[in-house]
């Protein structure tokens, strides 16, 4: 008999501190690009990020499995996200 797991997807707010401790607990499958992190903290600040594009920052046993560009615009840009997040 298999086990079928849910994927609980939800909507959380990210703040610069937040946003950090994310960072400092992650393992990062690649390194960060600072172009991409700048790119996205401009936008941010200029309130044309788009939250709902791309994947949810995705969570599996605590630890971030993607999003790290989107926390290091976060810290970067001083500005509070609600971001869509998916728990594993």
């Amino acid at each position: 008999m298999s086990t079928v797991r849910e994927l609980c997807t939800v909507r959380e707010l990210f703040t610069p501190e937040r946003a950090a401790a994310v960072l400092a607990v992650g393992r990062n499958s690649r390194p960060l690009n600072p172009s991409r992190v700048a790119a996205l903290a401009a936008a941010m600040l200029a309130g044309t990020f788009d939250s709902e594009a791309g994947l949810p920052v995705s969570f599996r046993a605590g630890h971030p499995r993607n999003g790290q560009h989107r926390m290091a615009a976060i810290v970067l840009s001083g500005v509070t996200l609600e971001l869509p997040v998916r728990w594993r």
